[in-house]
């Protein structure tokens, strides 16, 4: 019921908007499906321009290890998470790449290295 009224809103926004088409094809991967809608979303930016042209984009969720990895706080807390790593080109036609990172601890920290093939040619 949900899924109708959503797509039905959808088509009455676009509708009012312009004459687009938009199709309600569904995909069916389920690991995409998780990552999108229960995933946070980080765009990681080179320190310049030059230093790279690749786009990436780390997602992170809520991990499954450790249900009970602190049993003696009172609040909830996160004791692991999954990460995927897209990276896109930006090149048209080549559809980039998503890896998956593993579920590891929290990133709190990441840190742009220079290309060591990069400085063994200067």
């Amino acid at each position: 019921m949900t899924t109708v009224l959503f797509v039905g809103f959808l088509f009455v926004e676009t509708q009012a908007q312009s004459r687009l088409d938009l199709k309600t094809k569904p995909i069916k991967n389920d690991l995409l499906v998780e990552i999108l809608t229960k995933s946070e979303v980080e765009e990681l930016k080179p320190p310049s321009p030059t230093a790279g042209a690749n786009f990436l984009r780390l997602y992170s969720m809520e991990g499954e290890l450790g249900d009970n990895c602190a049993p003696e706080a009172e609040t909830e807390i996160t004791c692991s998470f999954k990460y995927y790593l897209a990276v896109n080109s930006g090149d048209l036609g080549v559809s980039g790449a998503v890896y998956d990172l593993g579920e590891v601890g929290e990133i709190t920290k990441v840190e742009w290295l220079q290309n060591s093939k990069a400085l063994l040619h200067k």
